[in-house]
């Protein structure tokens, strides 16, 4: 729990301490703080160098989005725990198109996170999100949302699209 940023326990082992830093973790990521446990996905994401945090360049904005989906699609077999740092990369993509495939229909096992012809026809058919769309069943509108949040875009993330969806993404900075 040390390299995570999180207390554990100092010379004895003290579950109360170890339950809260769980819980803080659990939190961190979107799955909120009660009934502090850890699975296989949470033991897996705590050995890598993942942040759970927002780091100094990253953005609330795309924080929420991870945290969403975290929380939102971690009970599929083949989704895994995305850092929540704020920081679009390369597990935060593939995590996105694991929901789209999940919400076009494709069961455990077939969604990879790849862009393929199941994923493009599914959303030809199945993902148009147009103003006044709004979340039911399937997420596309948040999805949608996320993408616009990660190209910068000011965008709501409240899975209703209204007209604040239009326009020109934020400043830009040049990337190092």
């Amino acid at each position: 729990m040390w390299c995570k940023g999180y207390p554990g326990a100092y010379e004895v082992f003290t579950w109360s301490i170890l339950s809260t830093s769980v819980g803080w973790v659990r939190d961190d990521i979107g799955l909120g703080p009660d009934n502090p446990y850890v699975d296989v996905k949470l033991m897996s994401s705590l050995l890598t160098m993942d942040a759970y945090i927002k780091l100094g360049s990253g953005s609330g904005a795309i924080r929420d989005v991870q945290r969403w989906l975290n929380a939102t699609y971690l009970h599929r077999a083949d989704f895994a725990i995305v850092p929540c740092d704020g920081i679009y990369g390369r597990a935060v993509q593939t995590a996105m198109l694991f929901g789209l495939q999940y919400e076009i229909g494709m069961a455990d096992g077939v969604a990879n996170g790849n862009f393929g012809p199941g994923t493009r026809e599914g959303i030809r058919t199945q993902a148009t999100v147009s103003q006044g769309s709004t979340d039911g069943a399937k997420r596309f509108v948040r999805l949608y949302q996320a993408v616009l949040r990660f190209n910068r875009y000011d965008s709501p993330f409240t899975g209703t699209r209204g007209d604040r969806q239009r326009g020109v993404p934020r400043h830009r900075q040049a990337d190092p």
